[in-house]
Parts: C-alpha cells; structure tokens; sequence
C-alpha cells in the first residue's frame, strides 16, 4: 500500500484486529518509521516488512497464518478536459475499501485513534515554526510529482484575500516519519493539500485541527469523495481547470 491507503486502511485494522489474537500487517520499508508511530498502542498488530510476494507466501505458511485479502482495484476511465484525454482513476475508493469490509465508513474518522506518545513531533513543530504561532501548512509534492504541481500558493492566498501568513512546505525529505507533522497541523491557521498520503493524514485527524482546510483539486486522475458528514465537511474545494 502507498502511504496514504496506509492511514485509510489504519482504522479497517484497528476493528480487524479486535477479532484475533495477532495480526501482521504488511507494510512497505519506506513508510515503516511512520507506521510504526502509528500503530505503536495496537499491541497485537504487527508490521512486517516483505522483499517479495515471495517472502509474503513464505511468513505466511511459516507461522500457519489466515490471511485477509485487500480489495481489488476497480479503476474507471475518467475524461480530464485540459489537456484533453482519458486518465485511469479509483472513483472514490477509500469508500469502497470500508463497502468491501462491510465496515460503516463513518469508522474511518472513528477508529483513527492516534498513538499517546508521538516522538519527535513538537521538536518538528519547534524547528519549523521558529516560534511562529500563526503559519500556513502547504503540501503539493506526491509520489509523482516530486517537485511539487506547479500551484502558486502565496498568490492564490492573495487573491483568495486571505490574511498574510508564514507559509511551512511539508517536503519530501524533511522526515522520514510523517506522524512527526501531528503538532504542526493541529496548531495550524490553514492547510493547502493536493491529493497525497499527507491529505489522508489532515483528513484523519481533522478533529484536532482549527485551521481552515483547503482541498487543490489539480491531481489528474484522482477523484475522491473530499467532504462528508463524517468530516463536518471541513474542506474547501479548490478547482483547476488544468490538471497534472
């Protein structure tokens, strides 16, 4: 799973686990920091990290285990007006994941318990801040794009006459560990995301947060259900008629 299905599936884990003495969740090695911060009070989930399908089958039939299936991909094609043309996209799939569970989705904001303790995320909030209490928080890097999606935030902010603001980018490469941002977000006056690993968080979370939440609909292929009662609707949806 990528990062971002990772925290959506997190809650789908919380109620599976209830139902067994152990569980191993599978998990790639370059999100294992963040993941195991996450998962760092389910004591009867286990992160493993595996090479290969290979080694997977291997773990399994050594330690006897049942293993639960993910839920398959059911990609649709979605026309994108600017540039003209046809993109694959998982139409609201986080939805889909709970539907193929049979889990209310409402469980994807209940079931989102945070760890007590977070190493590392007021240190994080203390270097990045530099003692500034009002600050913007502003992601546009994904897997894809990893110099970013070429929004200018600062303009958009002034023409959307919102008040001056420092402006802290959440870049690849800062941490290893994106649990580290927690304090950064709730502390936040506003929030800019695309649609990344780094949204699903704020999502999760926006319980904890005041800041006003914006939503940068500039992902091609990416079409997801962005407000919901079960997230009071918090995210202004920002539009673009050309997508990346």
């Amino acid at each position: 799973m990528s990062l971002g299905d990772a925290f959506v599936f997190y809650p789908i884990s919380r109620i599976v686990a209830k139902t067994t003495e152990k569980m191993y969740l599978p998990c790639l090695y370059e999100y294992r920091d963040t993941l195991l911060t996450l998962y760092a009070d389910e004591s009867n989930i286990e992160l493993v990290s595996f090479d290969s399908p290979y080694h997977e089958n291997e773990f399994v039939k050594l330690h006897n285990l049942t293993r639960i299936e993910s839920p398959p991909a059911y990609p649709t094609m979605v026309h994108i007006d600017n540039p003209p043309r046809y993109v694959t996209s998982s139409v609201n799939w986080d939805r889909n994941v709970y539907e193929y569970f049979d889990i209310l989705y409402s469980e994807r904001y209940r079931e989102f318990v945070l760890p007590k303790h977070i190493p590392g995320s007021k240190e994080l909030y203390q270097q990045l801040t530099d003692d500034s209490t009002d600050y913007v928080l502003w992601n546009q890097q994904t897997g894809h794009h990893k110099t970013g999606m070429g929004i200018d935030l600062a303009a958009f902010r002034q023409a959307s006459n919102l008040p001056d603001m420092k402006i802290i980018e959440v870049n690849i490469g800062t941490t290893n560990n994106m649990m580290h941002y927690i304090d950064l977000i709730k502390n936040a006056k506003e929030i800019h995301c695309v649609n990344t690993s780094f949204f699903w968080l704020v999502d999760s979370v926006f319980n904890l947060t005041d800041a006003r939440l914006f939503y940068h609909d500039r992902r091609a292929g990416s079409m997801a259900q962005i407000n919901s009662r079960w997230n009071n609707n918090r995210w202004t949806q920002v539009n673009y008629d050309y997508k990346i």
